[in-house]
């Protein structure tokens, strides 16, 4: 047992908050000096003909945020004062942010995901040269444990229940194709009637193009698939496909 790896979650947690705190330290920073360099038509200690201001120094503020306090190095400009908006606009980005994270709940596979995605990021910027080769502060970086993931079904008496409930053929006819056939609910939302070979008894999941009330569409992943229909489901497409297209 001597060998067993052991994660201890506080400490990853910790490393995350300071490796975040620690990016938006140096991204605000880099966001300030691009944009001195914007205002002076150069960048520092760049000689070009087209300067039309030069540094002198800088301040420091501190800012609060979520990640904690960051020192931030605002330019001085020696003819021009330096105003930002970089910190207002931050400010209100982190205020959506909170929101939004208070209003869902983080799950470790949710962290583990948005890990990733940090990591993808810092090696683009690394690519670009935003930051240094080998500065990904993601590597190395443990995942969280993730608890067996429960899969639901639907029982047959729950689904007995629902379909007792619709007043007309129609809703019968759509519960059962939804039952049926599994389809995820943008592909049930862009289903058509080109979408059905009742004699083949099948369903087909396919991009749509725009024409009339059809909007464009396209599958996750781009994935086109047959689906099998149950003799049942097709006699209940038949059935509201006759008084569907029955004169009224």
């Amino acid at each position: 047992m001597s060998n067993v790896i052991t994660i201890d979650e506080g400490q990853v947690q910790a490393r995350l908050g300071e490796m975040v705190r620690s990016t938006v330290d140096e991204t605000l920073n880099a966001m300030l000096d691009a944009e001195a360099d914007h205002l002076c038509s150069a960048r520092r200690y760049e000689r070009t003909e087209s300067r039309t201001d030069q540094r002198a120094g800088h301040y420091t503020r501190r800012l609060h945020t979520n990640a904690g306090e960051v020192e931030l190095k605002v330019p001085k400009l020696r003819q021009a004062t330096f105003e930002t908006a970089i910190i207002e606009r931050y400010r209100r980005r982190e205020s959506s942010v909170e929101e939004a994270r208070l209003a869902t709940s983080i799950t470790p596979a949710t962290a583990n995901q948005n890990l990733q995605i940090l990591h993808r990021l810092f090696n683009l910027a690394i690519v670009r040269g935003y930051r240094a080769k080998g500065s990904n502060p993601c590597t190395g970086l443990p995942k969280l444990r993730v608890g067996a993931i429960q899969i639901k079904v639907m029982s047959p008496e729950t689904c007995a229940k629902i379909y007792a409930v619709p007043p007309d053929s129609y809703w019968r006819a759509l519960l059962a194709t939804l039952y049926t056939t599994g389809l995820r609910r943008s592909e049930a939302l862009h289903l058509t009637w080109s979408d059905l070979d009742l004699e083949e008894r099948r369903l087909v999941v396919t991009r749509k193009k725009p024409e009339g009330f059809v909007q464009a569409w396209s599958p996750k992943d781009h994935e086109i698939r047959a689906i099998p229909l149950p003799r049942q489901t097709v006699g209940l497409l038949r059935a509201w496909l006759r008084i569907w297209s029955s004169p009224a």
